[in-house]
């Protein structure tokens, strides 16, 4: 009991002082400009989480649709959000190899990041392989770990990962270079870390349907994961316009958004950046129908910049377009996003027309949860 009382106010402590971190985040969108120094530049399909009142981003890739150029990394890098500095903590053969639409998540009170999977092929998509490598990052002891089990997902790229009351959920994703999809979904415990437990089998009725690229976020408030949306390669990469939510006391997935509650749907349909602060599932940005190709893109191309909220807490559940005043952050898909306090942030990413083409987003923009 000693122990767990000390675990709850540390993290209390660590909530309160994200909190203070972001006062100075306001209702209108805003970038958060650097002092100096370098940053991650050009990059998409990374990941981004929150610990210790930092930013940490790693791997992803610079997809060049006008020069051809495809370059996947595996630098980590934190943002520190009080003193605004980026700093490179690794890169090259330290970790993790180099990816990208893989899947991190955070533990704050252990201080680490955990980093599953992913994906990298080149420009003709002639080789695409899919990673199955389990890792750990130290922030104290700055070192990375990879973690060796007995049995696990397997490979997975664009899957869903979400941390809830210290374990680790792995949804769905794309399994092989043929593009196939599942909907399975799986749970690690660090405190019992020689295997993944199965929660859900592959094509197990009540699953959401299989996919890839899907919004996957825990909410702390009622103990339960949300997911929307999400790419269907089984139709040709259409798009899911669902929201889901997982109960892990019961071990079932419920439709929130079935077409007879006539909810207002995002009109967006993947690639895009998401979060949960209080009982608000945030997302913003990502592709859009009415897509545009040309200048040597090899698929039509139309990102967002439309912001939206479900409040989990309301019956029914609706998905609401939030729109802010004074400055408008860039159109953006394939960036990567997430909370600190009470602050929505992302970044990375790019807008595309034709002409000019690519325009990356080299910027950290956020804004505070919105009131209604």
């Amino acid at each position: 009991m000693k122990i767990y009382l000390i675990f709850v106010c540390i993290c209390t402590i660590l909530y309160f002082v994200n909190i203070e971190a972001t006062d100075r985040c306001g209702r209108n969108w805003a970038t958060i400009q650097p002092v100096s120094g370098p940053r991650p530049r050009n990059i998409s399909a990374h990941t981004m989480v929150t610990m210790e009142n930092k930013f940490f981003i790693f791997g992803g890739f610079y997809e060049g649709f006008g020069n051809g150029i495809y370059s996947w990394n595996n630098n980590l890098w934190s943002y520190n959000f009080n003193s605004r500095e980026w700093r490179l903590l690794t890169s090259g053969n330290k970790g993790p190899s180099v990816r990208g639409f893989h899947g991190a998540v955070s533990d704050e009170c252990e201080s680490k990041m955990y980093v599953y999977g992913g994906v990298t092929y080149p420009p003709d998509f002639s080789n695409i392989t899919v990673y199955g490598d389990f890792w750990s990052y130290d922030v104290d002891g700055a070192n990375w770990k990879k973690i060796s089990t007995s049995v696990n997902p397997g490979p997975r790229g664009d899957f869903g990962l979400a941390q809830l009351n210290g374990k680790i959920y792995l949804f769905g994703g794309v399994t092989d270079n043929s593009f196939t999809v599942v909907n399975d979904l799986w749970v690690f415990d660090p405190e019992n870390p020689n295997k993944w437990n199965l929660l859900i089998a592959n094509g197990a009725a009540g699953n959401p349907p299989a996919r890839n690229t899907m919004q996957f976020r825990a909410s702390e408030g009622d103990n339960k994961l949300y997911m929307y949306g999400g790419e269907d390669p089984l139709s040709g990469f259409g798009s899911f316009t669902d929201t889901w939510s997982y109960n892990p006391r019961t071990n079932k997935w419920t439709n929130i958004t079935p077409p007879e509650a006539n909810n207002l749907i995002p009109q967006v349909n993947n690639h895009q950046a998401s979060t949960f602060i209080g009982s608000q599932f945030l997302i913003f940005g990502g592709e859009t129908p009415g897509s545009t190709d040309g200048c040597g893109s090899p698929f039509p191309q139309n990102p967002s910049n439309n912001f939206w909220s479900m409040d989990v807490s309301d019956s029914p559940k609706i998905w609401k377009k939030i729109t802010t005043s004074n400055v408008t952050p860039p159109k953006v898909k394939r960036h990567a996003g997430d909370d600190i306090g009470q602050c929505f942030c992302y970044y990375g990413g790019w807008d595309f027309a034709c002409p000019p083409g690519q325009t990356w987003n080299n910027d950290l923009w956020c804004i505070r949860k919105p009131n209604y």
